[in-house]
């Protein structure tokens, strides 16, 4: 019961940060991205497309972009981190508009669930939930 970008995690536990940055108020984050291809020492790169462990194989370790000798390919991770900050946007333009409160009770009632870190939403909840806020933005 993570927020994470895990090989085998759903796309919504990656982009569920985005609801909880702006809930718990956080400045930033500690994120691993670009900077975590390098080998052992930083020796040279390891390829994340054929081996998604790295060097000290953790298991499951999922990338913004694969490195390749023709340069990076963004990933599905990188979208839904796109999607997370564009999530944050939207909920503080929208708190701005109509108040903290009433977002929060916007969230929790089209999530059907309180929002904690320990958030896991299901595969569509995310969706529904941005398509909520959208009519809120439109409408108010």
């Amino acid at each position: 019961e993570i927020t994470n970008r895990m090989i085998t995690f759903t796309a919504a536990r990656a982009r569920v940060l985005g609801l909880q940055l702006w809930y718990y108020g956080a400045k930033g984050f500690l994120h691993w991205a670009y900077n975590y291809c390098y080998d052992y020492m930083s020796g040279g790169f390891f390829d994340p497309i054929s081996n998604p462990c790295g060097y000290k194989n953790y298991p499951g370790a999922s990338f913004l972009a694969y490195y390749t000798p023709k340069g990076a390919i963004p990933s599905i991770s990188e979208k839904m981190m796109g999607e997370a900050m564009d999530d944050v946007r939207a909920l503080q333009t929208l708190e701005n508009r109509i108040g903290r409160q009433a977002v929060l009770e916007l969230c929790e009632n089209v999530l059907g669930k309180k929002i904690s870190n320990a958030l896991v939403p299901g595969e569509q909840d995310l969706v529904k939930l941005r398509f909520a806020i959208n009519e809120a933005l439109r409408t108010r």
